[in-house]
């Protein structure tokens, strides 16, 4: 395992799907696993046409605004609610873990601030309603766990195949002429859904943020770049390879906590797992479980991950939240029926059986990453 850098933080459509209310069966919660896309960023680059090319962001490119802050701090607040019968604010209750980007760290702070405020036994300050608690993070370029930028030549040449398979080719074929088209207008190559979901983000932020939208970015291109947008995380993560090598990760260490509670080999005080991710990350994990609805994971998308024990038996209930506007208070998580299970609590031993192919045994090998020799040298 990977060593872990310790933060301290302050806490204080769809398939299957069905609305829930609030929890009103914790008497059955084992187990609970969180896992939250960052809030709304600003933009992470600029193509080279782009006219609010001299628009400073006060956060600098790629990191959480005041609205993401909000957002995550509103979401912690929803699940505290959701599950006020199930955890305390007792920061030994929780693992949290980021990846080491800015935005979700800054995410984590600001969801633990409402997911974990603190009562009178553990608020220390009478003038700040919050308290510190560490998040784990790995360096990026080996996160297989939280983000999908860790470096695996194995997963890109699998995405390079799908781009360039049969029906990666027909797909990309329908935007020939949209993509010349945004190529000669933005002065950035866009051949493929990545490129463009790429300068679709962007235009999507600088809009949101009523910046300058170019002349050619008709309300038709605007569209069928959005589309090709949702597509895009369908595509790359299509193939049970590539979903082992971005899922794979995530998947094996929430199954191996809830065996680990099932079995009485976890510790007793654990009762939340929370990880702060990327859209990519979300993608990748609902192509795997295979609930991707078609849509893009929005800022504060959330798989939540239930353990329960009902009449001896122990299942998994998988819920998923992708609100609009995380931000106004108005959330809601949908119960997803995981189709290889067919049912709404999913036995766990059923659960290990068909997410078993998706869990790597050995992620650095079958990524086929470098190795240092017995000299010290990277082969």
């Amino acid at each position: 395992m990977l060593p872990f850098y310790i933060i301290l933080t302050l806490f204080g459509s769809l398939l299957c799907e069905e609305e829930v209310p609030p929890v009103d069966e914790t008497a059955s919660l084992q187990l609970l696993h969180i896992i939250v896309r960052h809030g709304a960023r600003t933009p992470i680059s600029l193509y080279p046409n782009d006219p609010n090319v001299n628009y400073e962001y006060k956060e600098g490119n790629g990191q959480l605004t005041n609205t993401g802050k909000l957002q995550q701090y509103t979401l912690g607040k929803y699940f505290r609610e959701r599950y006020a019968n199930y955890i305390s604010s007792n920061p030994r209750e929780l693992v949290a873990r980021s990846s080491q980007k800015d935005r979700t760290i800054v995410s984590g702070l600001c969801h633990l601030a409402g997911l974990y405020a603190p009562k009178e036994e553990w608020q220390f300050s009478e003038e700040l309603h919050w308290q510190p608690i560490r998040i784990l993070t790995s360096p990026p370029k080996t996160d297989g766990l939280l983000y999908e930028g860790a470096v695996c030549p194995e997963a890109k040449a699998e995405q390079h195949r799908i781009r360039n398979s049969p029906e990666g080719e027909a797909y990309r074929s329908q935007f020939t002429e949209l993509f010349n088209y945004v190529t000669n207008h933005s002065g950035m190559t866009v051949d493929d859904w990545e490129t463009a979901a790429d300068i679709f983000s962007t235009l999507k932020i600088e809009k949101s943020h009523n910046l300058v939208i170019p002349d050619w970015v008709t309300d038709e291109v605007y569209q069928e770049l959005q589309q090709i947008f949702h597509d895009s995380f369908h595509y790359s993560y299509k193939t049970t390879k590539v979903q082992r090598l971005r899922a794979g990760v995530l998947i094996g260490d929430m199954s191996n906590h809830m065996q680990e509670r099932d079995r009485g080999q976890l510790n007793n005080q654990t009762k939340v797992f929370a990880y702060f991710t990327h859209d990519a990350n979300i993608a990748a994990l609902l192509n795997a479980l295979k609930i991707f609805n078609g849509r893009a994971p929005p800022f504060c998308a959330a798989i939540v991950v239930e353990l329960h024990k009902i009449e001896d038996t122990s299942c998994v209930k998988v819920f998923y939240s992708n609100a609009t506007n995380p931000e106004s208070g108005e959330q809601h998580v949908h119960l997803m029926t995981l189709p290889d299970c067919g049912l709404e609590c999913c036995p766990l031993d059923t659960f290990v059986d068909i997410t078993q192919d998706l869990v790597p045994v050995d992620w650095e090998k079958e990524c086929e990453l470098q190795t240092e020799d017995d000299s010290g040298n990277t082969e």
